[in-house]
């Protein structure tokens, strides 16, 4: 039986969470959406989050959806992507500021690597070095023609369908030895719908993310798994395939708790201050809960 230690609250000058990251070499850090809430920024899975929302039968209608995940999925968006693009404009962030969880992540002198399911760009509006931020899921503020494949920049998502607005090519120039060249006529504009580059359900994850993981594997020596539940393959390989101490931050446990070296049950942002938090005696591995913390675990 778990009993929590109610004579284990931190004291203002000792952070056994900050405690923990400072005393490794490298640090790895695997992020989700649970990052992000503080800002406004909804999760996914949760009671509030994204697939909640999109669940009932008429916001599913309005979309063209049958289901919650049928929004980023690709297969769903080649046959249509208005759905997609309805529901487009909450993608529209670029007003919010990173949370202090992204600030803390950016200071860290012994950060090897940030791997991100996030495709809000916080971690680099945050000051993260972009050597050092894998976008796994990939990003929103770029797309790709599916037409002509040219890349485009998106400033902002209006609603609409985003077609692509390149001309497409009309053939080749005259030479130059003619003596008088005509010009060459413009073409319409190519008119192809832009897939953001965003991770789609059913697309392979970026080059960066498998290159990345061949170079930190053995040179981890701390992975932290922050604001992610690790449901979706193949992110959810990474700790495993990265080595080293494994440190959940996340409001419930993940998997068991024998996967952890270390648990830290909260809200993350709760972490930094780490007030109100109790050590919990689980006959496992140290186990921290605090403010947005689920505990006992929930059965599976």
């Amino acid at each position: 039986m778990a009993s929590v230690n109610t004579s284990a609250d931190a004291s203002p000058t000792s952070n056994p969470f900050t405690s923990l990251i400072a005393s490794h070499g490298s640090v790895a850090a695997l992020l989700g959406a649970g990052i992000s809430t503080s800002v406004g920024i909804p999760d996914f899975r949760s009671s509030s989050g994204l697939y909640s929302s999109l669940s009932s039968p008429s916001t599913l209608a309005s979309l063209g959806l049958s289901d919650p995940t049928d929004l980023f999925s690709h297969d769903h968006f080649l046959h249509d992507p208005t759905g997609f693009y309805k529901w487009s404009p909450a993608l529209n962030t670029g007003h919010l500021s990173p949370s202090p969880f992204h600030l803390y992540l950016a200071s860290l002198p012994n950060l090897l690597r940030i791997y991100t399911q996030n495709i809000d760009g916080l971690e680099l509006e945050a000051g993260s070095p972009p050597s050092k931020v894998v976008q796994c899921h990939g990003r929103k503020d770029t797309a790709s023609c599916l037409r002509c494949g040219k890349h485009s920049e998106i400033p902002a998502f209006t609603g609409d369908v985003l077609r692509c607005k390149c001309y497409e090519d009309p053939g080749p120039a005259p030479s130059r030895s003619s003596s008088r060249r005509p010009s060459r006529p413009r073409s319409d504009t190519c008119g192809g719908v832009l897939r953001p580059d965003v991770t789609f359900f059913g697309l392979p994850l970026p080059r960066a993310f498998s290159m990345s993981l061949g170079k930190d594997r053995g040179k981890t020596d701390l992975v932290l798994v922050a604001g992610t539940s690790l449901k979706v393959k193949p992110f959810s390989s990474v700790p495993s395939v990265l080595g080293g101490r494994k440190v959940l931050l996340n409001r419930e446990v993940v998997g068991e708790l024998s996967d952890w070296d270390s648990v830290f049950l909260c809200d993350v942002d709760a972490v930094l201050d780490f007030e109100g938090f109790k050590e919990v005696k689980a006959g496992g591995p140290a186990v921290w809960v605090g403010p947005g913390g689920v505990w006992p675990m929930k059965d599976k």
